[in-house]
């Protein structure tokens, strides 16, 4: 019986980052510079210079970091791989106005505080990005960027919650396939609509905040 399980729709962003990924680890260089670092005892500077040197993200849930400690590599069958594209979805004002325990806290003055208050998303967008790469980017994530849009309110710097209780939903069931969390979600909230996709995103941005403190 042939699997029902369709493959992540990638951007072009996404299928640029894994090739590179690709080349880099197929580099004698790269993994022998690689493996001289990790056979140190004190290796954390020496990683994150490495990882800089090679354009390479080191945090949780990056394709790096969990070659470090799962080793494995991503690729086209990855489930909505968030830290593969050249183009992000990034909350600055949840990030900045409401830091993870242990980073620091900002105080943004007045100016700063009216743009955050207007433009709460932000795109990033990777100097290796073309025009083609970020209207691609767009197309394929708009849903998620309204729904990230749709946490604030007009001219409100605190966040609304109005998604608090489907998102402990789907922190519960963490564990099942996102294609069956999105089953199960539509099911119980019936103004949602979500896709494997929004479930991994969702999965992504939850994770970040509950595990900071292991990056």
């Amino acid at each position: 019986m042939k699997s029902t399980t369709k493959k992540p729709i990638l951007t072009q962003g996404q299928r640029k980052t894994i090739q590179k990924l690709r080349e880099l680890f197929e580099n004698e260089v790269f993994i022998k510079e690689l493996t001289s670092i990790l056979s140190k005892p004190k290796k954390s500077k020496l990683l994150f210079s490495f990882a800089q040197k090679y354009g390479l993200e080191l945090e949780f849930g990056s394709p790096f970091l969990d070659y470090l400690t799962e080793n494995k590599l991503p690729n086209e069958n990855t489930p909505d791989p968030y830290f593969l594209d050249i183009c992000k979805i990034i909350d600055e004002a949840e990030e900045l106005l409401n830091p993870e325990d242990g980073h620091p806290i900002y105080k943004p003055l007045p100016d700063k505080k009216l743009q955050l208050e207007l433009y709460p998303i932000h795109i990033a967008i990777s100097p290796r990005a073309t025009k083609r790469d970020v209207l691609d980017f767009i197309n394929k994530k708009w849903d998620y960027i309204r729904y990230s849009l749709d946490m604030y309110g007009e001219i409100e710097i605190i966040r609304r919650k109005p998604k608090a209780k489907r998102d402990r939903f789907i922190w519960k069931h963490r564990n099942l396939p996102a294609k069956e969390i999105a089953e199960k979600v539509n099911k119980k909230f019936k103004n949602e609509n979500l896709t494997y996709a929004d479930v991994n995103s969702i999965l992504y941005h939850l994770r970040k905040r509950k595990f900071s403190k292991l990056v």
